[in-house]
């Protein structure tokens, strides 16, 4: 689980990122990052009805996501945030096949550094 200082909450954090153009997708979900000013990295899950109608299955892609975000984001620069969408249902998805992919797709993004 993400510590709550790590997290987006409010409405206004998510509505910022109507205007990111950085984004990429991996494994069903579209990650959008931002860079802000100094700060703590901040991360969000959006996990609609239109991926699954069962809330259970909704909260396990939310889990999984914040569960592969949750070690990295110290990897991240200082304000950067983070805003995790998920497009498809994937009952494949676990933690550290996400967690391996996102990383690449990171490095080859310029997020981290290799």
């Amino acid at each position: 689980m993400l510590p709550a200082s790590n997290r987006l909450r409010h409405r206004r954090d998510f509505a910022q990122f109507r205007a990111s153009r950085s984004s990429f997708v991996v494994e069903g979900i579209r990650f959008r990052w931002m860079f802000g000013r100094t700060g703590a990295v901040r991360a969000g899950v959006i996990v609609s009805k239109r991926v699954d109608k069962r809330a259970t299955r909704r909260n396990r892609i939310r889990r999984v996501i914040r569960e592969a975000l949750r070690p990295m984001l110290s990897t991240f620069p200082p304000g950067t945030q983070i805003l995790a969408t998920a497009l498809a249902p994937s009952p494949k998805l676990t933690a550290p096949v996400l967690r391996r992919q996102l990383t690449s797709a990171c490095t080859r993004a310029r997020l981290i550094k290799a």
